[in-house]
């Protein structure tokens, strides 16, 4: 590094200044006493005993105000120092970055051990080294909220067995590095558990989410010709994707037996770092009894998530996975008949974090109370 070299050369020329004034002083002196003695005319013992006399005179507050309170000063002022030489590191991140990677690590290191203890250290630093690493990027001003609603009349969606959710996702997002958001990237909706969960923990998909329609509905849908399956996205699911608060086009729609898969082409500079992206749509699902993950894949500050549903036909629990502030308590979170809402305030939360709600249409847990309790009066044949 460049500079603990100058450091260093600084103090070398300190050292030699120092050499040259104790050389320059004794020259001097040793003048001063040679023209004393050549203009007074005093013999050289006379001379002596006054150098002397002046010795004596100075030695005993040199001794005591200088060495005496330096030694008794020494560790107070290497505290002092060793404390502002810490807050200037501390508060001064141009300081820091003359370092190179490993010792500003060992820094960070050293700062957990002293606030955590030994033990902990290990435990706390494996959780910060991801984020020193710059594996992960992050979001802001997210806010997601999900409305449940009774289908109205639809030739493919029978109202008595399946319900429309609607879903409005957007947040900011700031990407580290050179994993920026590709101008073709796809929206996913998957039937199986399996592959949603495989692709929440990747890249591949802006966003996913999971469809639980029956096999006849879903082969239905596979059935229809492209055009059909492009009118089925863009009409009855209103699947809209803005960038920038720019709308994003659809290149692609194919509805497979694993679900529904859309390739949208967006204009947004590619090496952009910040992108505000929203995500709108509302689909099918089945009722009865249904899950709805609301998940948290990166670093994200106050997320705000909301789901509302009509409280005379459904009924909702909640599971969160986030931090353990109030805000995040069931109680607090459901104060609002038919609303669930959480709103983590000026609070980082960290992957995998989230939210689980569990459906449950009263009519159907009705009916299978009904039919539960007259399969158990019919009697033993």
């Amino acid at each position: 590094m460049e500079q603990p070299k100058k450091g260093k050369n600084k103090r070398k020329n300190l050292r030699s200044i120092t050499v040259m004034l104790a050389i320059i002083t004794t020259a001097v002196w040793l003048i001063l006493l040679l023209a004393k003695y050549i203009i007074s005319g005093v013999d050289f013992s006379s001379l002596l005993d006054d150098i002397i006399a002046n010795i004596l005179g100075i030695l005993p507050p040199i001794i005591l105000f200088n060495f005496l309170y330096e030694y008794l000063t020494k560790e107070h002022v290497a505290d002092e120092m060793t404390e502002q030489i810490t807050q200037t590191l501390m508060s001064n991140p141009e300081t820091i970055d003359l370092f190179d990677e490993d010792p500003k690590k060992s820094f960070v290191r050293t700062t957990i051990q002293t606030l955590v203890g030994d033990e902990e250290c290990d435990m706390v630093y494996g959780v910060v080294e991801p984020y020193l690493e710059m594996q992960y990027n992050f979001r802001r001003f997210f806010r997601y909220n999900i409305i449940l609603r009774d289908y109205e009349d639809d030739p493919l969606f029978p109202s008595d067995l399946y319900m429309r959710v609607y879903e409005d996702l957007t947040y900011k997002k700031h990407y580290i590095g050179d994993n920026g958001l590709p101008n073709v990237f796809q929206v996913g909706f998957f039937v199986n558990n399996e592959e949603l969960d495989r692709e929440l923990h990747g890249q591949t998909y802006l966003f996913r989410e999971n469809l639980k329609i029956r096999s006849n509905e879903l082969d239905a849908l596979t059935a229809l010709s492209p055009s059909d399956q492009l009118e089925f996205i863009m009409n009855q699911m209103s699947l809209n994707v803005f960038i920038d608060d720019v709308k994003c086009k659809i290149q692609n729609v194919d509805i497979t037996r694993k679900g529904i898969q859309v390739s949208f082409l967006s204009g947004h500079n590619e090496t952009e770092k910040t992108l505000k992206i929203e995500v709108m749509f509302n689909m099918p699902q089945l009722k009865g009894h249904s899950e709805f993950l609301v998940s948290i894949s990166e670093p994200t500050y106050s997320p705000m998530i909301q789901l509302s549903y009509p409280e005379s036909s459904m009924s909702v629990t909640m599971f969160p996975f986030l931090n353990d502030g109030a805000e995040c308590m069931v109680q607090n979170a459901m104060r609002n008949t038919g609303s669930c809402d959480i709103y983590l305030q000026e609070t980082w939360v960290y992957p995998m974090s989230g939210v689980v709600f569990i459906v449950e249409d009263k009519d159907y847990c009705k009916e299978r109370m009904e039919s539960k309790a007259e399969a158990a009066a019919i009697p033993p044949v």
